[in-house]
């Protein structure tokens, strides 16, 4: 599902593990110049959400947050679990947040598709 999003009413969010999103737009002092999901959202208008599943048995939760696929647009880097890219549009793709329905965790692909740092 697409959820537009004006950054109104941004922290009033519904879905499950929502939060992933909204508490990853804290300021690591380590990672100075990274862009948050929050920003991201912000500068297109948009995320997505969606179930996978195999059968009838809920595999995933999904977030996708807009983004280019460079460096710039790669929230913190990876390091909250936004490590796979689709490409959409234009240029424009989605970076990937996978969560275990059951326990919340988030899930690492053994293979990510990020952008050389």
């Amino acid at each position: 599902w697409r959820i537009d999003d004006d950054g109104t009413n941004s922290y009033k969010g519904f879905l499950p593990y929502f939060n992933y999103l909204m508490s990853t737009n804290y300021k690591y002092p380590f990672l100075n110049n990274s862009i948050t999901c929050f920003n991201l959202i912000r500068k297109y208008g948009h995320y997505l959400f969606g179930i996978y599943k195999e059968g009838r048995e809920t595999k995933y939760y999904m977030y996708g947050v807009p983004g280019m696929f460079v460096t710039e647009e790669h929230p913190f880097k990876g390091i909250t679990g936004f490590n796979t890219w689709y490409e959409s549009a234009n240029g424009l793709g989605y970076w990937i947040l996978y969560i275990n329905p059951m326990t919340g965790e988030i899930i690492y692909p053994l293979n990510p598709m990020v952008p050389a740092y």
